[in-house]
């Protein structure tokens, strides 16, 4: 019998190739489990969370239109809130636009699956530590809860 096989350094360099594809695989896969640092005046996004973002929420569910009015207390100025209200999956989203400066924003929503609570979370704008771009934070340190 006459058989020829690989040589051992081309083999070598086959198995080089197909574990350094592995590696780059897994690294892509495990890397959308990290997020990217949000930089804020300075600091971690989520320490100006904590130091510098406080709202208040009033809520009036006797009118027709179901007014929710959200204040800014805090010295961070906020760009934006999540709202989620009844089961799973139902939020809604105000965003402002970057620059805005009203103290206060009045969310016209239709909440039709609120069970008994919302929970309101504040949003900062801040900037990705590595990318440079511009990117929402969710506060959910200064989340509050309503009752509707």
């Amino acid at each position: 019998m006459n058989k020829k096989a690989i040589s051992p350094i081309i083999a070598t360099a086959i198995l080089v190739a197909i574990v350094m594809t592995l590696a780059v695989i897994i690294w892509i896969f495990l890397s959308s489990f990290v997020s990217e640092l949000v930089i804020k005046q300075g600091k971690p996004a989520s320490t100006v969370c904590i130091d510098n973002v406080r709202i208040s929420v009033d809520v009036d569910f006797s009118r027709r239109d179901d007014k929710i009015v959200i204040v800014n207390d805090g010295s961070s100025p906020i760009a934006g809130f999540t709202i989620k209200s009844g089961g799973e999956g139902s939020y809604y989203e105000c965003v402002l636009d970057v620059g805005d400066s009203s103290s206060s924003v009045n969310c016209n929503i239709d909440i039709v699956n609120c069970n008994n609570k919302m929970k309101i979370t504040p949003s900062i704008l801040g900037t990705g530590e590595t990318s440079g771009e511009n990117k929402l934070f969710n506060c959910e340190t200064a989340s509050v809860e309503v009752s509707c």
